[in-house]
């Protein structure tokens, strides 16, 4: 059985080697089509299943690995599929017998970028006994109430597993997205936003420098009101739909049905997005890596939102010279709390798998978070949720990114301070204390709701945004609309 504290990485070199080559047209195949490509066909959706079995939790964390010999493990995919296809076949080759299929074909259900279609296809499979065993959060909405009693609570899992160790994990995540003390979707990263600063406006950094964590809502005042001699915008990737999901949740309870939209302050929060919103904004692209990018933001805005990606590291690193936006203060909620996702890297278990395929996807999932089985076939998206696994990704990010000089801090741009070992460990220790941080979910209300682009916030908001409906009538449709959707779910 495979540990959930991790082993050191040991001789896989060949292996690993041979499975990238092997599965190389693949993972670009599956990495420019996005969910195109398919290893099965979905079945038929037959009668929902309501008998739903006890969870087998011995036989699940303690199996007979005799009888993953012949069994198949489904997993399905959309945005993710092309990390996850090397890493399955990489598992069928020190598995002999077993089948991982990784299910990528939901281009069909997609509409303009939009997955609700595959939601629902995949929650009536779900509910039919006929879904695949290990499903990406993206591609089922485990906020939704109905569909709960389908899937399988981690934490009794882990909490039965010898082997698993918390001082491996960042749990701060794995509880701030849990519901009612029950896992429905295991995260194997998180995402959260930070704050760089504009250096160059007299006296903001300073400002900035009193906050350990600030709210959306202070930096919108903040931006409203901190003098400058010449107008800047707040952050360069701001739309009404990246700001207003920050706050949604003192509006909506999905937990009593209360829906509070249509008032003075929600009314008073959009219009002041809306104002601050460019009708002109650049591309993001490549803006925040290079130098000449930075001197154009720092022309224009505020305000650079970093997450724990390659693309950001250069706001956790420290530099011979200044970048011309410095710190980074975590946005937090008004309890002091990180604001996180975890959605688009999670895993949730069908209950309605068998105690073999359940045992075989714990396995898998193990699998993925050892860094010995990732040399070679990439890492995961974000902040990985295990402490070792983290370090292995920082190390290999670090290590290509040094490599190239178009990237931020290569000598060609702001050179390190420090050796590029001194780089990891900056970036790994301000990682770490930010996933040491108390957290709450950002998403915290179902798809049907809350999602972008297609909840029905996002899209009247979008509406408004566009100057087809006036803020007023927004938050008045806004209330019905979700008190009907609430009350579809059976909440309230």
């Amino acid at each position: 059985m495979r540990i959930w504290n991790l082993e050191s990485i040991k001789g896989k070199s060949d292996i690993l080697i041979t499975v990238a080559v092997l599965t190389l047209s693949a993972v670009l195949i599956l990495g420019l089509a996005g969910c195109g490509g398919s290893l099965t066909t979905l079945p038929d959706t037959p009668e929902i299943i309501e008998d739903i079995p006890p969870l087998d939790v011995e036989q699940i964390v303690n199996p007979d690995k005799d009888l993953f010999e012949g069994e198949t493990l489904t997993i399905a995919e959309s945005l993710f599929g092309f990390f996850t296809e090397p890493i399955a076949q990489l598992y069928m080759v020190e598995n002999p017998g077993v089948k991982v299929e990784v299910i990528n074909n939901y281009s069909y259900l997609e509409r303009d970028g939009h997955f609700g279609n595959a939601i629902q296809e995949v929650s009536a499979q779900l509910m039919a006994g006929a879904g695949p065993v290990l499903i990406g959060a993206d591609l089922l909405d485990y906020l939704d109430p109905r569909s709960r009693p389908y899937l399988t609570d981690w934490f009794q899992v882990m909490n039965a597993d010898p082997d698993f160790s918390e001082e491996d994990w960042f749990m701060n995540v794995f509880h701030a997205t849990a519901l009612d003390g029950r896992l429905f979707a295991f995260p194997v990263s998180f995402s959260y936003e930070a704050v760089a600063t504009n250096s160059t406006i007299p006296g903001l950094t300073e400002v900035m420098a009193g906050y350990d964590g600030i709210t959306m809502q202070e930096l919108l005042e903040l931006h409203r009101d901190f003098p400058t001699d010449t107008p800047f915008n707040f952050e360069m990737q701001t739309h009404i739909n990246r700001l207003i999901p920050y706050y949604i949740k003192d509006f909506v309870d999905i937990e009593t049905g209360n829906v509070d939209l249509n008032n003075e302050r929600f009314i008073e929060l959009i219009n002041y997005a809306q104002e601050i919103i460019e009708t002109d904004r650049p591309d993001w692209g490549d803006i925040p890596t290079t130098r000449a990018g930075q001197t154009l933001i720092s022309e224009r805005y505020f305000f650079h939102f970093a997450s724990p990606s390659n693309y950001c590291y250069n706001y956790f690193l420290n530099f011979e010279e200044d970048p011309l936006f410095t710190g980074l203060t975590p946005i937090i909620d008004s309890n002091g709390d990180l604001m996180i996702r975890t959605s688009s890297n999670s895993y949730i278990l069908n209950a309605l798998a068998n105690p073999v395929q359940q045992a075989l996807a714990l396995d898998f999932i193990k699998f993925m978070m050892d860094p010995a089985n990732r040399i070679g076939v990439g890492h995961v998206y974000m902040q990985p949720t295990n402490r070792t696994l983290l370090q292995f990704a920082i190390e290999n990010d670090i290590s290509i990114q040094l490599e190239y000089d178009d990237y931020f801090f290569s000598n060609a741009q702001w050179p390190l301070a420090g050796t590029p070992e001194e780089a990891v460990d900056d970036v790994v220790a301000k990682m770490t204390a930010f996933g040491e941080m108390p957290m709450q979910n950002r998403r915290s209300l179902p798809d049907q709701i809350a999602a972008v682009p297609d909840g029905v916030i996002a899209v009247a908001l979008q509406q408004f945004q566009d100057g087809l409906v006036s803020a007023e009538q927004t938050a008045a449709n806004l209330q019905n609309q979700v008190e009907l959707v609430l009350m579809e779910m059976g909440v309230g």
